[in-house]
């Protein structure tokens, strides 16, 4: 029997012997800080009859007999705090989390520590976490976001997969004359999306072939499909033709639910920033420096906006906002939600994913046009029409 099979068996004996149920927290060892807004930590329990086991790479803190739940839950807020983030950032470069860059955090008075918030706090963001990794993590492959800010992304075929609408192959939307491409039949999705050689038969007076359009540049966005090939991606479904404006309601409500679910679980952890900003007594500009990240965290928070920007936001049937006089349709963008274009008054409206929406006079169709062609609607709209024409916010 090797070292590590005779340890592992030691380890699931001892864990049998637990008389009683075992609870504490449990930390991520390697915590890449430089690349994270927050230290990897949770909560868990475990007893006889469920012997769970942690790897090497995670720090196990067992909650003494003598010491109540509600500190150990206050603890597990503090240590995935920002400001305990940063305060070990500020001290230490590894990407290890060791005993010791724990143990040289300075902490306020234990005595004013706000114990029942904390840990108040730490419960609510532990049962939202529940809830999204068994609704979407779990049940759609969803993927959580780096940074807080971030969006969660679901792929389309993991919707499409589990969703009750009629389904059909690429291979017949080609044959339809609905898709095409113009480039090699053996080059990789990823490569021919980025040189714009998949093509979508689009009609902007016809909202469902619009909507197709959009539902299956969703789907060649997909990052884990990105090195099929066209020969294999003719054989990925796709919602039919018929039930493509349903499956993306269905997919729009899910996706919505999941990242209402995260931004609950942000602004729970912003709250518990605050308690333990005030319990250490920082003013507005050390509360400020804390919620930046150190410079490198910051510049790698930067680029990771900079690469998820190329993919598919949320895109639905209609345009969300009443505002404006043209009939507005979705446009895939990461910055623009939909355009429109009343050529009787040469009047072009942009509304935007924050829920802004713009009027541009005196905009020629031949401009109109360009921007509704081009693959790059925010750079297309940066270059050529902001600043260039006389504009009023709705």
């Amino acid at each position: 029997m090797s070292k590590e099979v005779a340890r592992s068996s030691s380890i699931l004996e001892q864990l049998k012997k637990i008389e009683k149920v075992q609870r504490g927290i449990v930390l991520r060892e390697v915590a890449r800080l430089n690349t994270r807004e927050h230290l990897t930590a949770t909560w868990f329990e475990r007893e006889a009859n469920q012997p769970i086991a942690f790897t090497h790479e995670l720090w196990r803190m067992v909650l003494k007999g003598n010491v109540a739940e509600d500190f150990g839950k206050a603890v597990l807020a503090i240590i995935n705090s920002k400001v305990v983030a940063y305060l070990i950032n500020l001290f230490s470069t590894n990407n290890h989390v060791v005993k010791d860059d724990l143990s040289r955090v300075p902490i306020p008075d234990k005595q004013f520590m706000p114990t029942g918030l904390l840990s108040s706090l730490a419960d609510n963001i532990l049962r939202e976490y529940v809830k999204l990794e068994q609704k979407f993590v779990l049940e759609y492959d969803a993927k959580l976001p780096e940074f807080d800010d971030g969006k969660v992304y679901i792929p389309p075929s993991s919707v499409l997969a589990k969703s009750h609408v009629p389904k059909l192959k690429v291979s017949t939307l080609v044959g339809l004359g609905e898709v095409k491409n113009k480039g090699s039949a053996n080059g990789r999705i990823k490569a021919l999306k980025i040189r714009n050689l998949i093509v979508y038969k689009e009609d902007i007076t016809n909202s469902n072939k619009t909507t197709l359009s959009q539902v299956l540049d969703l789907f060649f966005s997909e990052p884990k499909k990105g090195d099929d090939i066209w020969l294999q991606a003719l054989n990925w479904q796709v919602p039919d033709t018929v039930a493509v404006m349903d499956w993306l309601r269905e997919y729009n409500t899910i996706l919505q639910q999941a990242q209402t679910s995260w931004e609950t679980i942000i602004s729970l952890k912003q709250q518990v920033d605050d308690v333990i900003a005030d319990w250490y007594g920082f003013n507005d500009n050390q509360r400020l420096a804390i919620n930046e990240g150190l410079p490198w965290a910051r510049r790698r928070k930067s680029k990771d906006a900079s690469e998820k920007s190329s993919l598919p936001t949320e895109i639905s049937v209609q345009s969300k906002l009443p505002k404006g006089s043209t009939n507005r349709l979705p446009v895939v963008s990461s910055q623009i939600y939909a355009i429109g274009y009343d050529s009787n008054t040469a009047t072009l409206e942009i509304e935007f994913l924050s829920g802004e929406v713009w009027q541009y006079q005196c905009v020629s169709p031949e401009i109109y046009q360009a921007f509704e062609t081009s693959p790059s609607k925010g750079a297309y709209f940066s270059k050529e029409i902001k600043g260039k024409f006389a504009s009023v916010k709705l």
